[in-house]
């Protein structure tokens, strides 16, 4: 999932929520360096903030595409056992990060369904 200017462009935040870490794919992006690497919360849950800069490694840019900013956040969290979530944040300027701040920190998370809980059934009314 994808939040973006309605006009196109960056600031983006993709999210993806996923089993493990693991399983939603190496940390990063291509042509980008770790340049920090701090801790964040979302819910109460302690997570990993990555911040990334984009280096002469990046690849060249595809014509009729809009270039990618030099800048990415990217905040990995284990919410639970079988739950994890990454959030990536491609921007332009340092002062953008604080919409990514209050992004990630206006997530509520649920808590997970019991196992073998039914669900719950409207009363008619």
């Amino acid at each position: 999932m994808s939040f973006r200017p309605q006009s196109g462009g960056y600031p983006r935040i993709t999210a993806a929520a996923g089993p493990t870490l693991d399983a939603l794919g190496a940390a990063g992006m291509e042509g980008y360096a770790t340049v920090e690497v701090d801790s964040a919360e979302v819910f109460g849950i302690t997570g990993v903030l990555k911040l990334y800069a984009r280096g002469g490694t990046a690849p060249p840019a595809t014509p009729g595409v809009q270039p990618l900013p030099p800048r990415l956040a990217e905040l990995l969290v284990t919410l639970d056992a079988k739950r994890a979530m990454r959030l990536d944040f491609l921007y332009t300027a340092s002062d953008d990060l604080r919409t990514f701040r209050d992004f990630y920190g206006s997530i509520i998370v649920p808590q997970p369904a019991s196992p073998g809980a039914a669900p719950a059934t409207p009363r008619p009314g």
